[in-house]
C-alpha cells in the first residue's frame, strides 16, 4: 500500500513539474516585453505602436488622424530577429519580419522606439 502511494505521489510530482515547466515556454522573449512608439524627428507618435507582451503582440495606428483597427496575433523572436504573425482561416501567416534589440524595433522602414529609448540606444 506504501508503494503504491509512493508511486502515486512521484507521478503526481512529475506532472506537476512538466505543466510548470511548459508554463515557462510562452512562445516569446519576455525581454522585449514593452511598448515601441514610432519615433522620428526626436519624438514619440503615440497614436502608433506596437505592444509586445509575452508572444503576443498588438499593433494599434491612425492614418491621416483617421484610427485604423487593432490588428494583433503573435510574435517570435530569434537572434535579434523578430516575425510578427496573424492567424486567418485557421492558418498561421507572417504579417512582418523586423529586428529589435535594446528598445529599438524596426519593422518595413519604420522605427519604433520604447520610451526612454532613441534608435541610437537609451536616453
Amino acid at each position: 500500500m506504501k508503494k503504491i502511494w509512493l508511486i502515486l505521489t512521484l507521478c503526481l510530482a512529475c506532472a506537476f513539474c512538466a505543466v510548470g515547466f511548459s508554463a515557462c515556454n510562452n512562445g516569446g522573449d519576455d525581454s522585449v516585453n514593452n511598448t515601441y512608439y514610432q519615433y522620428s524627428s526626436g519624438n514619440y507618435d503615440e497614436d502608433n505602436y506596437w505592444k509586445l507582451t509575452n508572444g503576443k503582440f498588438e499593433w494599434h495606428t491612425k492614418l491621416v488622424g483617421v484610427e485604423m483597427p487593432i490588428i494583433s496575433g503573435t510574435y517570435e523572436v530569434k537572434d535579434g530577429a523578430i516575425d510578427f504573425y496573424v492567424t486567418e482561416a485557421l492558418t498561421k501567416a507572417k504579417l512582418y519580419e523586423g529586428t529589435i534589440s535594446e528598445g529599438v524595433l524596426k519593422v518595413a522602414s519604420n522605427t519604433y522606439c520604447a520610451k526612454g529609448y532613441t534608435p541610437e540606444g537609451k536616453k
